[in-house]
């Protein structure tokens, strides 16, 4: 699982948001699914020093990423922890992703159905993660 200190997430460079406030998006991982009609990808978003989330799309494989949260799953960063664990997509088969999450990110929105995948987010001990819908 990839770990990155909380001040990389704000030296990221500039997405071109048309916002006020300018945002920056950094990809960290895509993930195809078996049959590579779709990707789930896992982003880190900023919009101000407070505002870091964690986000992750499902997306058809030609499509790319537009700039804003993500459409499954957006999870706020513990600020007071420094470093976290990003979301780690495994696709069980083309229609069902697996996503374990660290216990210390917050849920802010997520979704357990889209574009025909079902969802599942669990804890690394297994456990379904709280906050997530059921």
């Amino acid at each position: 699982m990839i770990r990155l200190p909380l001040f990389a997430l704000l030296a990221m460079g500039p997405s071109g948001c048309a916002d006020r406030i300018a945002c920056t998006t950094q990809i960290l991982t895509v993930a195809p699914s078996p049959a590579e009609e779709l990707k789930a990808v896992v982003f880190a978003r900023s919009c101000s020093p407070r505002d870091i989330t964690m986000n992750l799309s499902i997306l058809p494989r030609a499509d790319e990423l537009e700039d804003g949260s993500g459409n499954i799953l957006v999870l706020t960063m513990d600020p007071a922890r420094g470093t976290t664990d990003f979301p780690r997509v495994t696709w069980r088969d083309t229609s069902r992703l697996d996503v374990l999450l660290d216990p210390s990110l917050i849920v802010r929105h997520s979704v357990t159905e889209a574009a025909t995948v079902r969802v599942n987010y669990l804890t690394p001990s297994g456990d379904p993660f709280p906050g997530t819908n059921p």
